[in-house]
């Protein structure tokens, strides 16, 4: 690819590293494998019996590792898709072929004790996705909400592929994300091609699949979500409690007025972005606002992988050196010859 991306003095502990561009649409499928591989590892193979582990179990084991509102009514608990062996499947990979991954089960609980260093294997890491929604001329992007990464811009949608037995569940998550978050139908959408895998060797050690989405029209998409987050904030100012009551309750809100509302487009998830933003589909303007937000230490980590991934595809390697150009890339990105 060129001299610009060769990153071999980069420190590994904190940067994206990618793993794989696509320049073709390529067909994935997915091969589940309904067990717990770290099971034994971790030492209390009891707690991963049933479908889900035992949360109770591992809640004990990994302590305060589990630091997203652990131990409270928001405490992430989910069973989350693992690849292993990624590399050396994509090393594998023949061009237009079809890629078929192995899916395994991995837990939120663990995923935190990973980050947290706790638990050292990385041979099975969480999976997620990144998404760039294309809608004529313009690019979707978010401001991170909740409580996790707040202020940070990231791709809209975003989030962990939760382990299922379908036969493409990677794809099946970027829908899925792509409605809670933003009410994106997947009918809506004329082109999902996976564009990219990067791994994050950083805090937050995970395999991340990169993927762009045409929408026909996303007109309503800003106006529903500020509609929703009115409520979410109006619940958030009215409600008298803890700061994890008080966010329990603004979610629980979104969770009610879908249910009556009736529309399966309602972005019950739309806290998990505090503002949507529709930006010119170019380079530069891309670049200023990513600059933006990099000397403000506001860019979530991830997004220096799939920014890459996403310049390559879409303007092209001369484009993409700009964006390397920027502060902070070249620091965070580890890019194969």
């Amino acid at each position: 690819m060129g001299e610009f991306i060769n990153r071999k003095t980069a420190n590994l502990s904190m940067v994206n590293s990618i793993l794989k561009l696509f320049n073709d649409p390529v067909e994935i499928l997915s091969e589940p494998h309904p067990t717990f591989p770290l099971a034994g590892e971790i030492g209390i193979p009891e707690a991963f019996e049933g479908d889900e582990p035992n949360w109770d179990m591992l809640r004990v084991l990994w302590g305060d590792s589990i630091y997203i509102n652990g131990n409270t009514p928001l405490e992430w608990k989910e069973v989350v898709a693992t690849i292993p062996n990624l590399d050396e499947i994509l090393a594998n990979s023949q061009d237009k072929a079809p890629i078929t991954f192995p899916i395994y089960k991995t837990d939120s609980f663990t995923i935190q004790a990973q980050r947290k260093g706790k638990f050292s294997n990385r041979d099975y890491l969480e999976t997620g996705i990144h998404g760039f929604v294309k809608i004529d001329n313009k690019l979707l992007i978010g401001v991170r909400g909740g409580s996790e990464s707040i202020g940070e811009l990231i791709a809209v949608p975003s989030g962990a592929v939760l382990y299922g037995g379908g036969s493409d569940i990677i794809s099946d998550a970027v829908y899925h994300e792509a409605m809670e978050e933003a009410g994106i139908c997947k009918n809506s959408i004329r082109d999902l091609n996976l564009i990219g895998i990067f791994r994050q060797d950083t805090s937050t050690p995970s395999n991340m699949f990169v993927y762009t989405l045409q929408l026909e029209d996303g007109t309503e998409i800003l106006e529903n979500h500020t509609r929703i987050m009115e409520l979410y904030n109006r619940t958030k100012s009215e409600f008298r409690g803890t700061p994890i009551e008080t966010e329990f309750a603004a979610r629980e809100a979104l969770k009610v007025e879908a249910k009556l509302n009736g529309d399966p487009r309602y972005l019950v998830d739309a806290w998990e972005n505090e503002k949507l933003e529709l930006i010119s589909n170019e380079p530069d303007a891309i670049c200023g606002r990513v600059r933006e937000v990099v000397n403000a230490f506001r860019l979530k980590h991830s997004m220096y992988g799939s920014l890459f991934t996403y310049f390559m595809n879409e303007f092209g390697q001369k484009y993409a050196e700009g964006l390397m150009d920027l502060p902070t890339f070249r620091d965070n990105l580890v890019i194969p010859e």
